[in-house]
């Protein structure tokens, strides 16, 4: 590493793809709620995105990064890339679970279980819950950090507390996401009722607090839980410097309202002349939806 410009805490959000073998009634990536639009689809082999990532190392040392889609373990060489990523970097990814047990021993002999967060999403409409707590195990047991998590989606919500206590009880930490999105005329996170939210918030309840991953989890999920009751406009903001949401195809926003609004990029991590920002820079957006944590405490640009 050159560490000519080492950032501790610097993380990326990487969207792989938005393919999935499932379709989800709840999902506006690949799922039902897809709107008409071509497919994002990561083209690129391997190779590329492992020197991306390694310049990423030499330029600002370890980052951490969330690979997310879709489902990014459809991607054709993702085991040989995760096991490239995490020689320099520590990794999350989500994944619907929908592996062979083979595919999980083969993981496990590629990709070291300190660097290596499983991000497990919970579908109970697309597959079996209890086969999917049975390859969770199976991870567990071979030393990996994982999050079993449901989409707070209404009709889903009354299985929360038996998922709760099946993952629960084998040891995995579990949350439940609130959803965003309409159902039966009513818009949530919005309008989830009293009970409803203590459904989504007791849900958490078993996460530890001293651990920063579980802090965040609990975090995230108050934060969509109170979306729209600040803008975020104006007010200086670290993504572009120590955060970034990469693309399929490689470009760089600084942020999902970016990226979804089409605003300026900041380049394409494949390219080799590619940089982060060197500082905060004022917010243009009216609602932040998943990187608030990156919003300075009291700093505004008039």
């Amino acid at each position: 590493m050159s560490g000519i410009d080492a950032r501790p805490g610097l993380e990326f959000l990487w969207f792989v793809q938005d393919l999935c073998n499932y379709k989800c009634p709840y999902c506006f990536v690949s799922g039902q709620r897809r709107e008409a639009r071509p497919w994002l689809v990561n083209t690129r082999p391997t190779a590329p995105w492992v020197e991306a990532w390694d310049r990423v190392a030499d330029l600002y040392g370890p980052a951490w990064i969330r690979l997310t889609g879709g489902e990014p373990t459809r991607l054709p060489g993702f085991l040989g890339l995760i096991g490239a990523m995490t020689r320099r970097h520590s990794v999350s990814f989500d994944t619907n679970m929908s592996w062979s047990r083979d595919e999980i021993r083969r993981f496990a002999e590629l990709v070291p279980n300190d660097r290596t967060t499983v991000d497990v999403s919970l579908h109970p409409s697309e597959g079996y819950m209890s086969e999917v707590l049975a390859k969770c195990v199976m991870l567990k047991e071979r030393g990996y950090k994982l999050i079993a998590r449901l989409v707070g989606y209404p009709p889903l919500l009354d299985q929360a507390s038996r998922l709760r206590s099946l993952f629960g009880g084998a040891g995995l930490r579990f949350i439940v996401n609130p959803y965003q999105g309409e159902w039966q005329g009513r818009e949530y996170p919005r309008d989830y009722t009293a009970a409803e939210r203590r459904t989504i918030e007791c849900a958490s309840t078993a996460l530890d607090p001293a651990l920063a991953e579980d802090r965040e989890q609990v975090e995230i999920a108050a934060h969509i839980l109170r979306m729209h009751e600040e803008s975020p406009r104006g007010r200086l903001c670290r993504s572009g410097s120590l955060y970034a949401r990469v693309m399929h195809d490689g470009s760089v926003y600084r942020c999902q309202p970016y990226e979804s609004r089409g605003w300026e990029t900041l380049g394409n991590l494949l390219d080799a002349d590619f940089r982060l920002r060197g500082a905060s820079t004022p917010c243009r957006s009216d609602l932040c939806e998943f990187e608030y944590k990156y919003l300075a405490a009291t700093e505004t640009v008039r």
